[in-house]
């Protein structure tokens, strides 16, 4: 057998072998109908009167229908004015509106665990000390 190596990879090798994997991933489980390969990018934002966002919400629709909440964020001074609940809730409408059977997202305890929750959301599964001492 020849000799093997391991290396670091670049971007571009990443990319690949992430092609790699969902090439594999469409020959077991197909696209389902009205989705595409392409992850498909929702972003919502709040914006001031100067158009500066100060509250916003990312999220990826897959190929299978699910949908995964990247980024949420909110202004600190804009926080409990519910501008990300607007954000959360526009991605969600386009998730839905999609035909989505699934969204989920992750968050840590020193995070908005409660906030998730009040929108419907519940815990699945939990991870412990990473990062260490939190959940």
């Amino acid at each position: 057998m020849e000799k093997l190596r391991l290396r670091r990879s670049a971007r571009k090798d990443s990319l690949r072998i992430e092609k790699l994997v969902y090439d594999y991933y469409y020959q077991l489980v197909p696209v389902v109908d009205g989705f595409s390969k392409e992850e498909e990018l929702v972003s919502k934002k709040i914006v001031d009167k100067d158009g500066k966002i100060i509250a916003g919400c990312n999220a990826y629709i897959y190929a299978w229908g699910g949908c995964y909440v990247d980024d949420m964020w909110g202004d600190e001074k804009y926080r409990r004015h519910e501008l990300g609940s607007h954000a959360l809730q526009a991605v969600k409408k386009v998730a839905e509106e999609r035909g989505c059977c699934l969204i989920w997202l992750g968050t840590w305890d020193f995070q908005a665990r409660p906030y998730y929750e009040k929108h419907g959301y519940r815990v699945f599964a939990t991870i412990h000390d990473c990062p260490k001492g939190h959940i």
